[in-house]
């Protein structure tokens, strides 16, 4: 399959949009300069993973404006994070089998996904940068949340006792935690508190949440301690916990 994709891509320099989601393709070694004019590459849940090579490719889709991928590295994605105009191309975001002790997610980079699937991996922190690394000085062009960012599922996370760090997500409407079974609480009081002092307007967690899945959570105690809070919840679901 890999040889014909290859030899296919050359044979349509004009395309404009590809998605590859949940295919066996493996590789987009020449992508890049058999299909200049890609504006749209969905990778996600397909068998390629972004590397440095792959990175590669993705740089030279000069007009590249929605990308959807996965991703095992937590370097790759930091590598990514910082090349501003890749970045800021990513929509649907997949971290498969990624071992990292601290995974850093910078809103500012990601400033467009809407998308985030965490599964199969061994993390023990996840934190959030809101400042733009080009732009240090001009905070006010920096959002300290994900503004797009509407759904989250975590499958398998081996690690934290929390997931605070949601607050950053206060637009998300969709969150399914499952099997991961260190977490006793999805938002801590201490930790929230810390956060909604600096960023007032992050105060009401999960303000518009419709749906929430949680499963396989052996030792979860609390969703959240803040009233008032799920103010939007439609659709709840507690399995196994």
């Amino acid at each position: 399959m890999y040889k014909f994709l290859t030899s296919w891509f050359k044979g349509f320099r004009k395309l404009i949009s590809l998605d590859l989601e949940f295919t066996s393709l493996a590789s987009i070694d020449g992508i890049g300069t058999s299909l200049p004019n890609l504006q749209v590459l969905k990778l996600y849940c397909s068998c390629v993973f972004i590397d440095a090579r792959s990175i590669e490719e993705l740089q030279l889709l000069e007009h590249l404006k929605i990308l959807t991928g996965n991703v095992k590295d937590a370097l790759m994605l930091e590598s990514i994070q910082g090349m501003e105009r890749l970045a800021r191309c990513v929509q649907r975001l997949w971290i498969l089998d990624m071992s990292a002790e601290v995974l850093t997610l910078n809103t500012v980079a990601l400033c467009c996904l809407r998308e985030l699937h965490i599964m199969y991996s061994k993390i023990s922190e996840i934190k959030i940068d809101w400042k733009s690394k080009e732009k240090e000085d001009l905070l006010c062009n920096s959002s300290p949340y994900f503004r797009h960012l509407s759904s989250i599922a975590i499958y398998d996370l081996e690690g934290p006792k929390e997931l605070t760090w949601l607050l950053f997500a206060p637009n998300l409407k969709h969150l399914h935690v499952t099997s991961s079974g260190r977490i006793e609480e999805i938002i801590n009081k201490e930790k929230g508190m810390s956060i909604s002092n600096v960023h007032p307007d992050l105060t009401v967690p999960f303000a518009k949440l419709e749906s929430l899945r949680l499963r396989g959570l052996n030792e979860l105690k609390r969703i959240c301690s803040s009233p008032p809070a799920l103010p939007s919840l439609k659709n709840i679901v507690v399995e196994y916990c």
